[in-house]
């Protein structure tokens, strides 16, 4: 072979590893874009028992009662957790590839209030979310009989 041609065997693994990259791409985007809609399913079918709950005779408090809402409530921060563990690996990955792009490091969040802000601003909420839910879980299953 002359020094301009490739090997035809190299140039079909590069391809098939680019389209298996491809692929494995997106089905994590779509597997991610599921995701993102358990918070608002679970958060509206929460709300809807809590409701139903005010009137005993429509819906009494019982033990089953208690665990559905205990589930629904706990699949709303679990997909968020997964959801903004996922985005800010792809945040570093992205960030990686466009420093090696680049050939330079680029100015870290510390530096810049705004990204910063960007980054821990959602991490912050979803623990303040968190223990919201941790506490009505709580207050379902402890909280004294009047």
């Amino acid at each position: 072979m002359s020094a301009g041609t490739t090997n035809p065997c190299l140039r079909l693994n590069t391809t098939l590893k680019k389209r298996k990259e491809e692929l494995f791409r997106l089905l994590k985007d779509s597997v991610f874009a599921r995701l993102k809609f358990m918070p608002g399913i679970s958060s509206l079918a929460a709300t809807l028992l809590v409701v139903a709950t005010f009137n005993d005779a429509l819906l009494p408090l019982n033990a089953f009662v208690r665990a559905l809402l205990t589930l629904l409530l706990l699949l709303i921060p679990i997909p968020l957790f997964l959801y903004l563990y996922e985005s800010n690996e792809a945040g570093i990955r992205a960030t990686r590839e466009l420093e090696k792009e680049l050939n330079k490091e680029l100015s870290r969040p510390k530096k810049n209030l705004i990204l910063w802000a960007g980054i821990y601003f959602p991490w912050f909420a979803l623990l303040v979310i968190s223990f919201v839910i941790f506490s009505t879980i709580y207050l379902i299953w402890w909280q004294p009989d009047r």
